[in-house]
């Protein structure tokens, strides 16, 4: 009985299929389980209440959110980032014949300010090279007008939520000896200041309580 496979035709999904077509597939970046009432609430309200927008658990943290048009989903979805209850709502495009387990959530738009520079290196071209210490670098800017602190490069990459935030790197300006430039993160949510992980916060840091535990527990990083 095992052995026989179940053909299944276009026919078997004409209905679902619809559906999918205008869903996007999100998770929320925290420790605690989002209520699935509160967001389908909140996110409605902040995408405009859509004329049927629904939004359906799938399963092991991941929320189908279904539009009711292609150009709606579409346009969510180039608005990323976006956040629920302080947290990152990490959004992907439905794919067909893609299992939930081979969707990723791991990955989400960011500016980045970069702190630091001399004046003469406020270009693109620096914001591209430090940009890919986090990955793909979509746009960078370089603002008019600086504050009491100076002027800083922004730089807008892709951030891996599994990943501590990378507070800076030192980089080398020709001869010169290296310095340090500090990177600043525009419309962060909830972090960890002792791991620098986002989606949970200090009082709940795991890695916080191991080290704890064997008594090598540091003050915060962040």
């Amino acid at each position: 009985e095992e052995q026989g496979a179940i053909i299944l035709s276009h026919e078997d999904v004409v209905d679902s299929l619809a559906e999918c077509q205008t869903s996007l597939l999100g998770k929320v970046i925290s420790q605690k389980a989002p209520n699935l009432v509160g967001l389908r609430n909140t996110m409605g309200k902040v995408w405009g209440n859509p004329k049927n927008f629904r939004v359906l658990a799938v399963g092991d943290g991941i929320f189908q959110f279904i539009f009711p048009s292609e150009l709606d989903a579409t346009r969510v979805l180039r608005g990323k980032p976006w956040f629920f209850n302080n947290h990152f709502l990490n959004l992907e495009r439905w794919q067909p014949n893609k299992t939930l387990k081979d969707y990723c959530f791991d990955f989400t738009p960011m500016w980045i300010q970069a702190w630091g520079l001399p004046l003469q290196f406020l270009s693109k071209d620096v914001g591209v090279k430090l940009g890919m210490r986090f990955g793909d670098v979509d746009d960078v800017m370089i603002p008019q007008s600086g504050s009491r602190e100076g002027r800083s490069l922004r730089i807008r990459t892709v951030l891996n939520v599994t990943q501590p935030l990378k507070r800076g790197c030192m980089v080398r300006l020709t001869e010169d000896k290296p310095i340090w430039i500090e990177f600043r993160y525009e419309k962060l949510p909830a972090f960890c200041r002792y791991c620098g992980k986002v989606g949970h916060e200090f009082l709940n840091c795991i890695k916080r309580f191991l080290d704890l535990e064997d008594e090598v527990v540091l003050s915060a990083q962040y």
